[in-house]
């Protein structure tokens, strides 16, 4: 009995070390990995990383990233930088056997980074943490509410919490955003302006190809803007529930479909009775290729003009289809909608300024009776098209049906209108 228990003490202590050392291996492997991953994947983006490995123990392990952005990255366009944005990540960790936990704290380091620090101060709490034998990564970021006065009046950003969940490989990663939104007071201009709650997910898995496919989905309450300096605008605009969301899937091997939506319930003003409510679209194009997407990767941010060139070159090598499954609106509870069925055919940089005659396809355009006669002006316009048969009256709706041939729009083998 008691040797049994001497070799089960002895084969836990095996266990506990030879985790722990698992534990380091992969976590230096690891750490080396995704930093050389981030390096490749942001070299001809305007971002450097470097990585700067601190103390080692047996328990513990910490390191120093350092990111600077040039100050002509498009992210900085708000903060007018007059540098370069640099900061450092440091993490401090817990090495367990198979598992390790870490924070994670920001530092500002050059003077662009530390003006921005000091005018949004934000008290956060953010880190990670690796289960080895499960390749499992999950990672935080919580920020407390926050006022910042040194703004256009005083702006209030509420509580955010952000979860993502990985595999140590970074094959896949699932995100969630949680923020209760932000008041802008006491501007210059008179307006205030509030934003509720939204709510962000993702889902993506990364390609044999190195980049991401998946969707996200983006929700918000409400949004409101009041204002009292001009007599010429509404008073309040108040948007209601607004949703986006993408998707990015696999066609075949070499080709991908994107697929967008966006929603709105309702969209009123304090100072008129009318309501746009119901607002959707449903658009996709597909025939996306893998050279696009590395294109989109390569592309050289330091010189715009020339990446943007190269994409739409790519893009324009193939045809692509482009559905509209549902595109309109409701106004004061009267439809207008439109439904198409579009194909690009190929085309080059040269051909931007006349792209429109690249299309063909069908299109349907109706609006409602009642929403028409309310504008004398529109009335009269499609009782003149009725009469050509270029517009038909059923159900309580004008409905107009199209045909776009290299951008020429014809209704009933009338031409209306050259793209």
């Amino acid at each position: 009995m008691k040797k049994t228990i001497v070799f089960g003490g002895v084969g836990l202590a095996v266990i506990l070390i030879g985790g722990q050392l698992v534990t380091q291996s992969a976590y230096e492997q690891n750490i080396d990995g995704q930093i050389n991953y981030f390096k490749q994947v942001l070299a001809n983006r305007d971002i450097t990383l470097s990585h700067q490995p601190g103390e080692r123990s047996l328990f513990s392990a910490s390191d120093k990233v350092t990111v600077t952005m040039g100050k002509d990255h498009s992210a900085l366009e708000l903060f007018n930088p007059q540098g370069a944005l640099t900061f450092t990540a440091d993490n401090d960790c817990t090495l367990l056997p198979f598992y390790l936990t870490c924070g994670a704290r920001f530092t500002p380091v050059s003077n662009t980074a530390k003006k921005i620090a000091d005018a949004y101060p934000i008290d956060y709490d953010a880190g990670w943490s690796a289960n080895i034998l499960m390749s499992s990564l999950q990672s935080y970021l919580v920020t407390e509410q926050s006022t910042i006065t040194d703004f256009d009046g005083k702006l209030t950003l509420s509580p955010l919490t952000m979860q993502a969940e990985s595999d140590i490989d970074l094959s896949y990663f699932e995100t969630e955003i949680n923020w209760k939104g932000l008041t802008l007071t006491g501007s210059s201009t008179g307006t205030d302006v509030t934003l509720g709650r939204m709510q962000f997910t993702a889902d993506n898995e990364r390609t044999e190809h190195d980049f991401y496919t998946g969707e996200f989905d983006a929700d918000i309450t409400d949004i409101r803007i009041a204002t009292g300096v001009s007599t010429m605008l509404p008073t309040e605009v108040r948007i209601d529930k607004l949703r986006v969301s993408g998707e990015l899937e696999q066609e075949d091997d070499d080709f991908y479909e994107y697929e967008y939506e966006f929603a709105i319930d309702n969209i009123s003003t304090g100072s008129s009775e009318n309501v746009i409510s119901n607002v959707k679209a449903d658009i996709s194009i597909d025939q996306l290729s893998v050279d696009l997407f590395k294109t989109l990767q390569t592309a050289d941010l330091e010189s715009p003009e020339s990446g943007l060139d190269k994409a739409l070159q790519v893009f324009g090598q193939n045809e692509h289809g482009i559905e509209i499954e549902e595109l309109g609106f409701f106004f004061n509870e009267e439809p207008v909608s439109m439904h198409a069925d579009l194909n690009l055919a190929q085309h080059t940089p040269a051909d931007y300024d006349r792209l429109g005659q690249k299309l063909n396809g069908q299109a349907t355009i109706s609006i409602s009776e009642v929403l028409a006669k309310s504008n004398p002006v529109i009335s009269l316009v499609l009782a003149d098209q009725i009469k050509k048969k270029v517009v038909t009256l059923n159900e309580g709706k004008y409905q107009a049906d199209l045909t776009i041939k290299e951008g020429q729009i014809t209704a009933n083998d009338q031409i209306l209108y050259q793209l």
